[in-house]
């Protein structure tokens, strides 16, 4: 989700440790839409923008020169010529932006999608790429309830509304209701300031699956349970792909954004730990970043961060019993983030209220109320 899920509005230049040889190719220029989002994890300005690109399971991949004809050769993906898809596989496929969007061939003419952007514009592009390959859509999968994940899926059913929608169960409900998500941020009827794209997408008909092995739209995945960033997340296997959808993050995006969002600090940590223990993945592919062939490396890069964050709330605490409001402008001050807009601030809240809850589990915080406030301390 935007705002990692990231802040809209926050800057931050914590940077993280290398995650080893997640391929890099050569810098060209595709016509992609540049629309602000909360964050922007592929490193996407304008019109440039890195990407990887990879053939079928284990093979080679033919190169041939770049456009320029003055720079290292470009893999050749054998897909129509201008198309912005990139291979994952045979038959997968990814369309790279601020959020990833996957593409599973059916076999039979029609198409899984799975996660549509954050808007009308991420899924006119995903549309156009997905006929371009002779397909159109069979089903659509979103792996959560962010509003960059499923905010394209209006779009799609206005032009094939016969389309099935599927998410896991609690998350389906908050796409079938997405008032459900500032409702949730602000507490209370969320005021005009926050009822942006960002936070508010058009609803949508999913039904809830549960997670383990499925057929949906004709395409035979797995689905993992990765709760922690969002109440309730999958990631998807197909043979030895994995799209990690939001249980991990690329490095250029933990960099810019150093407080990732979560509703379970702990819960996203083990699951990014786990999705290290899967064995016979080639490729891992975040929703926000580039596709890595070292999982374990880009896991341990998110854990990382993801303890950098706890060990920045508690050492805020040590300044003194504080509200939330005030631990998250101490967190803020210590990474460098600046927040410029209401949506950022509620989704930052979030974050440290995520591991302030983690603290009163493990034992290093505790809450108290005074003078008719709600405090955390240390403990």
């Amino acid at each position: 989700m935007n705002g990692l899920r990231w802040g809209a509005g926050m800057r931050g230049s914590l940077a993280p440790p290398g995650i080893g040889k997640v391929k890099r190719e050569h810098v060209i220029r595709i016509p992609i839409e540049s629309g602000t989002t909360r964050f922007n994890p592929s490193g996407c300005e304008g019109e440039k923008m890195r990407i990887s690109r990879y053939g079928g399971a284990g093979g080679a991949v033919p190169t041939v020169p770049d456009e320029t004809g003055t720079g290292p050769p470009v893999r050749n993906s054998g897909l129509p010529s201008g198309m912005v898809l990139l291979p994952l596989a045979p038959g997968a496929f990814h369309l790279p932006g601020p959020v990833n969007s996957v593409v599973l061939d059916n076999g039979a003419g029609g198409a899984l999608l799975i996660d549509t952007g954050l808007d009308d514009s991420h899924a006119r592009k995903l549309l156009r790429e997905v006929a371009a390959l002779g397909l159109r859509p069979a089903a659509i999968l979103n792996t959560h309830s962010h509003t960059d994940h499923h905010g394209g899926n209006a779009f799609i059913l206005k032009r094939f509304p016969e389309v099935p929608v599927f998410a896991p169960p609690l998350e389906a409900a908050v796409i079938r209701f997405p008032v459900l998500e500032p409702l949730s941020l602000f507490g209370a009827l969320p005021p005009r300031e926050v009822q942006t794209k960002f936070l508010l997408a058009p609803s949508s008909p999913a039904q809830g699956v549960e997670p383990g092995e499925q057929r949906l739209g004709g395409v035979d995945v797995e689905l993992l349970a990765v709760p922690g960033h969002a109440a309730q997340m999958y990631a998807v296997r197909v043979g030895d792909v994995l799209y990690a959808a939001d249980a991990l993050f690329g490095p250029d995006a933990l960099a810019k954004h150093p407080l990732t969002f979560c509703v379970d600090s702990a819960a996203q940590k083990a699951s990014a730990a786990a999705l290290a223990g899967l064995s016979g993945v080639r490729l891992t592919l975040p929703a926000h970043g580039d596709p890595a062939e070292e999982s374990a490396a880009l896991v341990a890069v998110n854990l990382a961060s993801y303890e950098r964050t706890t060990a920045a709330v508690r050492e805020a605490l040590t300044a003194g019993a504080a509200t939330v409001d005030e631990l998250l402008a101490r967190v803020c001050a210590a990474l460098g983030v600046t927040m410029t807009n209401a949506g950022a601030v509620l989704l930052n809240r979030a974050v440290i209220s995520a591991h302030l809850s983690e603290g009163l589990a493990a034992g290093w915080a505790q809450l108290e109320v005074s003078d008719h406030r709600l405090l955390f301390a240390q403990r």
